[in-house]
Formats: structure tokens, C-alpha cells, sequence
């Protein structure tokens, strides 16, 4: 910790400037916050999270068609693939395809890529944050604490670390999720991108005690949390200001509740990040660009539904806010209809006994019941129908719903009905398919640019000499590599794979489908395609069945990591092939000098 007390014009300068990015975060609140967003985010979240009244009988539409949605967009099994745009860099794409996949693993992308998906379904502001080492600022000359501790022979333990965040490994590159109601921008910024903002901030909260003992801020002694662990009306812990003559209950030490509220700016004008406290009169943290990123911020945001003059945007959630109200009123009214005109029964006086009037009011089926009059006569039931519009009216609402998100009742795995025949449901499914898809290429481009800027980190700063392996058809091959024998340009691409909820049987069909359409086809590789179609198969490895080509002997070079993949430099001709049943057989004859398998 660098504790320092500035007087003179030096310190009432750097108050002045302190002074002015606290009066711009809070202009960038209110423009957060405008138009009621503020409260439509919470209602966002608390619809989905099915917090209604008490009295209201809840079918959760918001919920159901956020869990469905986000299984279909969010990529299962994301694969990176790098082409170079260069020939002296065609090695180098294979080593950087490898480190690519196996960041994405080690960063455990899938995991925040599905939460930012949630909040942009929610809210339509999903943002990542990318980085490398420190979720609190990367010191370049490290910890001074550390580094003596290091020189002494005494290793810091993680729980004397400042930083507890699993998803942020020491010495490697992150990917997190900044919650939204946390994260501020430049209101002067145009369109729904960060490209045009001239500044952007993440509001963080962090323990006074672990503010005061980070040697990367320079903290005044008088620094005061400003923020207390509280609890709500509900019972919920909550962050709460912290209040005049505030004292724990129960005992408790203040460092275990107290908070102070961080803002960590990145200003693009400067080219520096800031990082100031309320009601503190200088900078914690003030730091030059270090990541070299493309458009200088490490955040970046996922939106659905943009506007194109606008930043903020309406989200699927609070399209479908007002028919999610409606449907549960109409789910409400029909409970109470139904109770309401249950049988009810007319009897003339003392022609019940006492203990018969309790079977009835029971409710229990079959009873059996001896009165002194007449049935029909002096006991009568008396029953009415309920109407029919309320069971019409609740589809119409859920229609409304379902047109509004483009989500079909084949996307909710529900039945279509018998008069929908396979083309019918064929037909209707890819139009409402045209939206996912449009979703999922979003997404592919945001996962795009993440990498580009991880990248550009792992350039920069990974000097340990690292293996990475590499795998083909003709086995395994390890290759070294460090960041800036890496570098280089670069074309990268994401390829969704396993992105649609399909069966691998309905992948194999399509996969011998797209074989039997390009037969006879002299543009296109008839072992390429073999081999795509038998990769749909799992039972076998791809690479001990599809030949080479002949004469040819394959280069580590021309493989792609992960699923074995052939890329020959030159395609070979092919006429019209066998089915693929038969095309393994045409290999073997290849393989004695026969005829070349799918050719004559």
C-alpha cells in the first residue's frame, strides 16, 4: 500500500480532475438510468426469477422462453479456427489455433458466455471484460509485497492474495461478465457499440481492508468505506450506504461488512485508466494503456435488439413484460371462475343433518347422504359452466408472446397438433429459426472480437515458453511457443460447433444429404466430404478411414487441432461417388491400385 497526502497546486489540480470524472459518472447514471430502465431491469429480473404477488398465480412465460432460448444460441462446444493471412504465417496459425481452443477451456468461456446472454436477454446490455493476470489492474512490475516475500523464501498463500476470483488465474488471460447495472458509458456515445464512446467505467465494491493493503493504489489515511453488507426488509444481504453513527449488530468487525465503492475508468482520449472512491479527492489508480487492445477498451456489448441512434435498448424481457401480466391475470381469473362455480348444492331447512353438511363441505367425491324430503326436490344441485373466452382469450395471450419473441411452439419442444404435417412444421420452423440464427451470428461475432483481443494480451505478455499440442492423421506432434513468436495477422473465425438442438442422428442425415447433393460435383473434394460426413459418426476415428491423397504425404501443417481435418492443397476431380455406405469400400480398392475410391 502507497499511502501519500498531496498538498499544494499538485494536489488540488488532481482533486479538480477527480471532481470531474465523479460529476461525468454521475451524468453516465442518469443516462443509464432514463427512460424508467432502472426499473424495468429490476422487474426484468424479478419476473424471472418469478418474484409476482403473492395473490397471483404465476405461469412463468419470461422464464421458460429464456431457458429455451439461451440453450439454442450460446455455442456448446465452440471451436476457434485461424487462417493466416500471410504465408509466413501459415505455421504460426496452426500453433495459435491449438493455444485459442484451449484458452477458451481454460478461461471457461462457456460458462460467462452463457450469463451475458441472460443479461442480454434480460436487459440487452450483455458486457465481457477481457484481461490478463489481475481483475483490478495489472501491475506490469508486479507486487512489491510479493516480490520481497518472494526474495525472503516465503510464498503467499491465495488466501493472502487481494484477489479471489476463480475465473482470473495469475500470469494468464480472462474473460468475466461485468453485471450491467454496474457498468457505465460516455453518454455522448452514439449507436448501440462502444466504438464511438469516448470513455467508459465498472463500478466495483471491494473491502476497505483489502483497498488499504493494495500496494497498485495510492490511498489517502482518511479513506472511509462508504458502503455497509446490510440487510433488506426481505432479509436479503444487500449493499446499503453507509449511514452516519452505523455500528455492526451483534458484535461483528467492521472490516468483515464495510465496502468502499470503486469506479475503475478507461478513458480513450488520454489513453490511461483511472480508478477513483467516492468522496475521495484523488486518483487510487492512475495507469497507462497497457493492453494495446484494437478499440482500447477491454468491454465489449452483445445486444439483440438494437437501435440504430440510440445505446440503450429494449430487451425480449420487457417486450413481452405487459403479456406476461396479462397471461398470469387470466391464469389468476380462471382459478378463481373454477373455484367460484364449483358445484354448490340447495337444501330446505333441517333437511340435512349436521354430520351430512360436512361431507359436502369436504369436498370428498361419492358421498352418500340420507335426507327426509324428496331429492331433487328439497336438496338440488345447482351448477353453471364456465365461459369459454377465458380459455380463448389466455391462447390469444400467449400467442401475442410467442409472435413477439419469434419463438414457435416446435422451439418450446411442444406438439404442433395433427393437422401439421413434416412439411408443414418444416416450413414453419425455418421461418422462425431466421431470428436464432441472426441471434447466434451475433454471438459468434462477439466471441469473434473477444479472441482477437485475447490475442492481442497473449502477444504482448505471455513470454514463458509454452508446448502446445498439435494433432493429425498421422499422430501427434508437440510445438513450443511463446507471445511474440505468435504474433503475427491473422483471419479468425468461429465455428458454432454443436450450436443447433438437434439429434446426431438428424446431424447424420443432413451430413449424407449434403454428401448425396454435391455427387458428380467436379468443385468439390469427394474426400473432404467423405471425411466431414463420416466425422458425424463417433464410433470410429475418421483418420485411420479416409486415405490420403496418393502420392501425397501429409504435413503436420495441413491439420487443424482438435477433430482431425485434411486440407489437401490442390482438389482432386471427382465424378459422381457411390452412397457413402459404399464410398469406404472404393478405398480399399484405391488402396490395392484398383480404382480410386468414388471414381472410375
Amino acid at each position: 500500500m502507497a499511502i501519500v497526502i498531496k498538498q499544494g497546486k499538485a494536489g488540488q489540480a488532481e482533486a479538480k480532475e477527480v471532481g470531474k470524472w465523479l460529476t461525468r459518472i454521475k451524468l453516465a447514471e442518469k443516462f443509464r438510468n432514463a427512460e424508467g430502465r432502472k426499473q424495468a431491469w429490476l422487474n426484468a429480473k424479478r419476473y424471472y426469477q418469478n418474484f409476482f404477488k403473492e395473490d397471483i398465480v404465476s405461469v412463468n412465460l419470461i422464464f421458460s422462453h429464456g431457458r429455451q432460448l439461451i440453450p439454442m444460441i450460446y455455442f456448446k462446444n465452440p471451436v476457434v479456427e485461424c487462417t493466416a493471412l500471410r504465408p509466413d504465417y501459415v505455421r504460426r496459425a496452426k500453433i495459435l489455433e491449438a493455444v485459442d481452443n484451449m484458452l477458451l477451456d481454460k478461461m471457461r468461456v462457456k460458462e460467462q458466455l452463457k450469463l451475458i446472454i441472460q443479461d442480454t436477454y434480460l436487459y440487452d446490455y450483455g458486457v465481457r471484460k477481457v484481461g490478463y493476470d489481475s481483475e483490478f489492474g495489472y501491475d506490469p512490475t508486479g507486487s512489491l509485497w510479493e516480490e520481497l516475500f518472494k526474495e525472503l523464501g516465503i510464498e503467499l498463500t491465495e488466501e493472502e492474495r487481494l484477489e479471489y476470483n476463480t475465473y482470473v488465474i495469475k500470469e494468464f488471460p480472462f474473460f468475466l461478465r461485468v453485471p450491467p447495472r454496474r457498468f457505465l458509458v460516455d453518454p455522448d456515445v452514439e449507436g448501440p457499440t462502444l466504438d464511438t464512446a469516448v470513455w467508459c467505467a465498472e463500478e466495483f465494491y471491494r473491502p476497505l481492508e483489502d483497498v488499504m493493503e493494495d500496494d497498485r493504489y495510492t490511498v489517502p489515511k482518511d479513506l472511509k468505506a462508504t458502503y455497509v453488507l446490510n440487510e433488506d426488509p426481505s432479509g436479503n444481504v444487500v449493499l446499503s450506504p453507509k449511514k452516519e453513527g452505523y455500528s455492526t449488530s451483534g458484535g461483528g468487525r467492521k472490516s468483515d461488512v464495510e465496502r468502499v465503492k470503486l469506479y475503475e475508468i478507461w478513458d480513450k482520449k488520454t489513453r490511461k485508466v483511472y480508478v477513483v472512491a467516492e468522496e475521495c479527492k484523488n486518483f487510487l489508480r492512475e495507469q497507462e494503456d497497457v493492453w494495446d487492445l484494437e478499440n482500447f477498451f477491454p468491454y465489449d456489448r452483445l445486444c439483440f435488439n438494437p437501435v440504430s441512434d440510440e445505446h440503450y435498448s429494449t430487451s425480449d424481457a420487457m417486450y413481452v413484460e405487459k403479456q406476461q401480466l396479462e397471461y398470469n391475470d387470466i391464469v389468476t381469473q380462471e382459478m378463481i371462475h373454477r373455484r367460484k362455480e364449483n358445484t354448490k348444492w340447495v337444501s330446505r331447512r333441517n333437511v340435512l343433518a349436521p354430520q351430512d353438511k360436512e361431507k359436502f363441505e369436504q369436498g370428498k367425491p361419492g358421498i352418500l347422504i340420507e335426507i327426509d324430503g324428496v331429492p331433487g326436490v328439497d336438496l338440488q344441485a345447482v351448477t353453471s359452466g364456465m365461459s369459454a373466452d377465458i380459455y380463448r382469450t389466455r391462447q390469444d395471450c400467449r400467442n401475442d408472446f410467442q409472435e413477439i419473441l419469434a419463438m414457435g411452439r416446435n422451439q418450446l419442444a411442444q406438439e404442433l397438433g395433427r393437422r401439421k404435417t413434416a412439411s408443414e412444421a418444416m416450413l414453419i420452423n425455418q421461418y422462425t429459426e431466421l431470428r436464432n440464427d441472426e441471434r447466434r451470428d451475433i454471438v459468434a461475432d462477439f466471441l469473434q472480437r473477444a479472441i482477437q483481443d485475447i490475442n492481442r494480451i497473449v502477444f504482448k505478455f505471455w513470454d514463458t515458453p509454452t508446448v502446445v499440442k498439435l494433432v493429425g492423421e498421422e499422430g501427434a506432434e508437440w510445438a513450443e511457443w511463446t507471445g511474440d513468436k505468435l504474433e503475427g495477422e491473422y483471419a479468425i473465425k468461429i465455428v458454432p460447433n454443436s450450436t443447433l438442438p438437434m439429434t446426431k442422428e438428424m446431424h447424420r442425415i443432413r451430413m449424407r444429404q449434403a454428401y448425396m447433393d454435391t455427387a458428380g460435383n467436379p468443385m468439390v473434394d469427394l474426400r473432404e466430404m467423405t471425411r466431414v460426413y463420416l466425422d458425424s459418426f463417433e464410433e470410429f476415428d475418421t483418420s485411420k478411414v479416409v486415405l490420403p491423397a496418393p502420392g501425397t504425404r501429409p504435413s503436420m501443417a495441413d491439420f487443424r487441432p482438435g477433430k482431425p481435418r485434411y486440407q489437401e492443397k490442390e482438389p482432386q476431380p471427382a465424378t459422381t461417388p457411390p452412397e457413402p455406405t459404399t464410398a469406404m469400400i472404393g478405398g480399399e480398392l484405391s488402396a490395392q491400385g484398383g480404382r480410386e475410391k468414388g471414381g472410375r
